[in-house]
């Protein structure tokens, strides 16, 4: 009986060691299972984070050049303004060259002398409104030695239709719309 008892020990000790070595087994199933799974998901986190970077840099580089071209369009705006600055200024020039040249103008137009009609039949240096403040008609002066006189269109000094600058005596018929005496001394009518 001990044969019989020492085999079903035996046989009992078997079952025990072959009981025991798929239970190891099936430990090492999920360990294995649980590293390929968490394997798994940190390369499924590299993947989704490397994709969510390229997004964002994509994102940052469509940003920059849009602002990129919105910096384009602002400098050519700015151009633009320049130019019309630079073209307006220019206007303001050309238009206080004007105003200058209408005072200019004026003045020399309130320096012209006037007296009643037909009270001058002689007169001095200076500008003369034929027919206003001299009478027209042949006049003479003694001159001095620097005697310039002019005929002239205008009451513009330089719109001049005959000039003369001599010493001496001096005759002239005036009989322009303006006429202009220096250094000539006393006109007076010659009859």
């Amino acid at each position: 009986m001990k044969t019989e008892d020492s085999q079903r020990q035996l046989l009992a000790y078997e079952l025990e060691a072959l009981e025991a070595t798929p239970a190891r087994r099936r430990r090492s199933r999920p360990i294995v299972g649980t590293v390929v799974a968490a394997a798994l998901l940190l390369l499924v986190g590299i993947v989704i984070g490397a994709l969510a970077r390229n997004r964002a840099v994509d994102h940052q580089r469509r940003r920059a050049a849009g602002a990129a071209h919105q910096i384009s369009s602002l400098r050519h705006q700015v151009e633009q303004q320049q130019a019309t600055i630079a073209d307006q200024q220019r206007q303001i020039a050309r238009s206080e060259e004007r105003q200058a040249s209408l005072r200019r103008s004026i003045a020399q137009q309130r320096r012209v002398r006037r007296s009643p009609r037909g009270a001058n039949t002689s007169f001095n240096d200076g500008l003369y409104q034929v027919g206003v403040a001299i009478q027209p008609g042949r006049y003479h002066t003694d001159g001095s030695d620097s005697c310039y006189w002019a005929k002239l269109s205008t009451g513009d000094t330089n719109r001049v239709i005959v000039n003369n600058f001599g010493a001496g005596p001096q005759t002239v018929t005036i009989d322009s719309p303006y006429f202009e005496s220096e250094g000539c001394g006393t006109w007076t009518r010659v009859a």
